[in-house]
């Protein structure tokens, strides 16, 4: 299940700190199945993920930000005081008894880097989303390889987002989204056969599997391997 938090829009437009322009308020949550696109919305926003490495090693973002310049409404200040957006800086963090320092020296270039973005936002809280794979397979390949069955690690990755604004470039805020990684937390196989399962059984297909949502998988009795996701499989007579 998904860990949710609700913002205060209000509150967070007049609590900036140091009076920046930009606003990361959080990692944002992705529409349903199939669409699986970033909801342009932060009033609910992902309060912690979860990666699980024995079906995933990778893990996406959705940064989430407004523009908090004022404005009047004529097109000419609009289009000055619109954010164009160049980069998004990412920095993970993992702990030194999860992976150790000599191995991660290895892993800089995956621990610490940019991603160009393109795309603007309006001012007067204009808000937009972005989608970044923030943790790359490099990474949640080596975590895979420290954690046993059942393991749990915890990560955090910092995020932030660069524009051109003004006619200077002009960074937001960092943020820093906590991950919990593992190794088979997030797949669930059913005490029932597949063919055991009701044919009205609802299938559930995560938007990434691995990432945040429990997959649920059944096991085909005829030949001992898992479905994922569970689904009712007919039963064929003899």
């Amino acid at each position: 299940m998904k860990n949710v938090i609700f913002v205060a829009i209000a509150a967070l437009l007049g609590c900036t700190d140091g009076g920046e322009s930009l606003a990361l308020t959080g990692n944002g949550l992705l529409t349903g199945y199939p669409s699986c696109s970033p909801r342009v919305d932060d009033t609910e926003l992902l309060a912690i993920g979860t990666l699980d490495t024995s079906v995933r090693s990778t893990y996406a973002m959705s940064p989430t930000v407004r523009n908090l310049v004022e404005s009047a409404d004529d097109e000419e200040d609009q289009i000055r005081n619109s954010a164009f957006f160049r980069r998004i800086n990412v920095k993970v963090n993992v702990p030194e008894d999860v992976i150790p320092q000599a191995e991660q020296q290895n892993l800089a270039p995956y621990l610490k880097f940019s991603v160009p973005v393109a795309g603007k936002i309006a001012p007067n809280a204009g808000i937009t989303q972005f989608y970044v794979e923030a943790v790359r397979e490099e990474v949640g390949d080596a975590l895979h390889q420290k954690l046993n069955d059942g393991d749990f690690a915890s990560i955090s990755v910092g995020v932030q987002v660069v524009a051109e604004l003004k006619r200077s470039e002009q960074a937001s805020n960092w943020i820093e989204f906590p991950i919990e990684v593992c190794r088979g937390c997030l797949t669930n196989l059913l005490s029932q056969s597949c063919q055991a399962l009701p044919t009205d059984y609802p299938v559930v297909n995560p938007c990434r599997v691995g990432q945040d949502e429990v997959l649920s998988c059944c096991e085909d009795a005829t030949n001992g391997q898992p479905v994922c996701p569970a689904r009712s499989i007919a039963t064929t007579s003899p």
